[in-house]
């Protein structure tokens, strides 16, 4: 009987529904085809062409009457009250369940005790000669009563009679039955070949003119229609998929649970892994802590109509976020994404477009450090610029109120006056004279004056002593050199220089006359530095001025002589060499200035030059 959404359809109507799954290319269900044909058709004419002593049974290959006499015992397996043939006619069961036995006639006893015996022909329609257990039983009975009568003489001829028309009744039958069958056949054979993926040899030949025909024409052209729309879809899909392949970006799909299902080659070579080890797999996967960890709830999300979460401010589609990505080697680098949303058949799939920002995160944070480098020098500019103005500016000061005085005491005839402003003036000029003579030299600190190379720093130690012969005589020093000083990459010319002011600058404030003169030059490495010192044993410096002495024309001892430009000139020569300077210091306990470079640039300079003598080498 006809079933349609789990019920059987009233009036009952008799049906035989061929089914067949289809699948596509890669073995997954496309669909179903599903066709159902109208057996009271069928069942009318083989019951016309019936005598009126002769009735007919058809059964399924499990014995349930698909049709009887008796309209209560029909279709009785779908009322849950199933008549078998075998219970009706048990002399039968083993005729009927002969696989490979098509035909068989015989006499049968309906009843117990044997008294109504019956005149019967069996036969079995196959639905497929490579399956035989597949088939429709057609049992046509007689009352052999109504034989027995025909053989007196006066019947036998009618009796031959019957037994002609019994014969051609089963003929008509079969032909009938067989007619019918072929067509579903040839329905039921082009949906296996088209589910095994041949549509070429799908076609209807020598179909009838009645309804099976037009199901079959109706057939081949919907399985047409697939296949154009299927070559329409892989079409498509190969021009979607050279999209995605050809994008430099990262673009996956994952379904409502978080399961990859699609992951194009910038995906791969961005995460380090093989397209087999992605799909199938959780997001998560991709994701360091904490994203892990909430990823699911917040999908969740998505999967509870009742929480709109596209609205609710917290959805990221189409938007893009900056999180982090985790690659397979458990590296964590920083991801730029933005997601889409399709509804494909009830179920959501999300596409993620993800960019790695790693290289603009660095330029990022590089042009910060570039700002705030920046925004330190304009300070020292304008501190540099505020210290050289006023040091420049104090001495035309002074001569313009000695110019006063100067003509006061002309007019006066103050003769002495005269010669004394002179003198104060000339004093001023030269003043300034030597302040823009430090200030040139210290400009000069900014050009490299030769190309770095490796520096024997004994030598330069060496040097700059014998510059410093006579301040050191005079002062009595004592000079302690840690013995194999370590090379540095860097100019030997402002090396020299920058050891100088140092040596000058200890000598003249760190030697106290009350006691005996002694400095001490060592290097260590600490962390990642080489690490330079001279240290003094004389009056100290206070914490307050340990930056300012760094400062252009900054003097803490104006008793003393000097520019106030030497300090100022050696940090000058650390920052370009990428190395810094500090002191370390207390009031009445000496002073140690530290001079670091940084070892990276030391080692790096060393690989260079190594590259560079080997061809060089190479060369000769």
């Amino acid at each position: 009987l006809n079933w349609d959404y789990g019920k059987i359809i009233t009036p009952h109507l008799p049906v035989l529904r061929a089914a067949k799954r289809i699948v596509d290319e890669k073995g997954e269900t496309f669909g179903f085809i599903i066709i159902n044909m109208d057996m009271r058709y069928v069942f009318k004419q083989l019951q016309s062409d019936l005598l009126n002593d002769v009735s007919m049974m058809m059964t399924n290959e499990r014995g349930d009457y698909l049709l009887h006499p008796e309209p209560s015992k029909t279709f009785g397996f779908d009322l849950n009250q199933p008549y078998l043939i075998q219970d009706e006619f048990p002399g039968i069961t083993r005729q009927f369940n002969e696989i490979k036995n098509p035909h068989w006639s015989g006499f049968l006893n309906q009843d117990q005790p044997k008294k109504n015996w019956l005149a019967a022909s069996l036969h079995k329609i196959y639905f497929d000669s490579s399956k035989p257990e597949r088939f429709l039983g057609l049992l046509l009975t007689m009352p052999r009563a109504e034989i027995l009568e025909s053989f007196s003489p006066v019947h036998q001829q009618i009796f031959g009679v019957l037994l002609l028309l019994l014969l051609v009744a089963v003929s008509i039958g079969l032909f009938y039955s067989r007619s019918l069958i072929r067509p579903l056949m040839q329905i039921i054979e082009a949906i296996d070949s088209y589910g095994k993926g041949n549509t070429r040899s799908i076609h209807v030949a020598n179909a009838p003119a009645d309804e099976t025909g037009v199901l079959l024409h109706a057939f081949q052209h919907m399985v047409f229609q697939v296949e154009k729309r299927n070559n329409e879809l892989r079409f498509s899909e190969a021009r979607n998929r050279a999209v995605l392949e050809a994008a430099a970006d990262s673009i996956l799909t994952i379904d409502e649970m978080g399961v990859i299902q699609s992951a194009n080659t910038a995906t791969q070579d961005l995460f380090g892994y093989e397209e087999n080890e992605l799909v199938g797999q959780r997001i998560e996967t991709l994701m360091p802590s904490p994203h892990r960890e909430m990823h699911d709830s917040y999908l969740a999300k998505y999967r509870t109509p009742s929480i709109n979460t596209e609205n609710s401010g917290e959805s990221v589609l189409g938007r893009i976020r900056e999180i982090s990505g985790l690659r397979k080697d458990g590296t964590i680098f920083p991801i730029e994404l933005s997601v889409s949303r399709t509804w494909i058949n009830q179920t959501q799939l999300f596409t993620g477009i993800i960019r790695d920002v790693t290289e603009r995160k660095e330029a990022e944070a590089h042009l910060i450090a570039k700002n705030i480098e920046l925004e330190q020098k304009n300070k020292e500019a304008e501190q540099f610029t505020y210290s050289v103005s006023h040091d420049l500016k104090s001495p035309l000061v002074s001569c313009t109120g000695l110019l006063n005085i100067l003509w006061e005491d002309l007019e006066d005839g103050d003769m002495d006056g005269v010669r004394k402003a002179l003198k104060r003036i000339d004093s001023n000029v030269d003043r300034m004279y030597k302040n823009v003579s430090n200030l040139l030299e210290f400009c000069k600190v900014g050009r490299i004056a030769h190309e770095p190379q490796w520096v024997d720093m004994n030598q330069i130690l060496t040097a700059s002593l014998e510059e410093l012969e006579l301040p050191i005589s005079q002062q009595k020093a004592s000079i302690e050199i840690q013995p194999d000083l370590p090379r540095i990459y860097a100019d030997p010319n402002r090396m020299n220089e920058l050891f100088v002011n140092l040596l000058s600058n200890a000598l003249k404030y760190g030697c106290d006359e009350q006691s005996e003169c002694k400095i001490k030059i060592g290097a260590k490495h600490i962390d990642d530095e080489l690490v330079f010192y001279v240290r003094d044993y004389g009056q100290g410096i206070e914490p307050a001025y340990h930056e300012k002495i760094f400062t252009l024309f900054q003097r803490l001892d104006i008793k003393r002589s000097g520019s106030g430009v030497g300090l100022a000139i050696v940090r000058r020569i650390m920052e370009i060499h990428n190395g810094r300077v500090w002191v370390e210091s207390n009031l009445g306990q000496g002073a140690t200035f530290w001079l670091a470079f940084p070892l990276k640039t030391q080692t790096h300079s060393s690989a260079e030059n190594q590259d560079q003598q080997q061809n060089e080498s190479h060369g000769g």
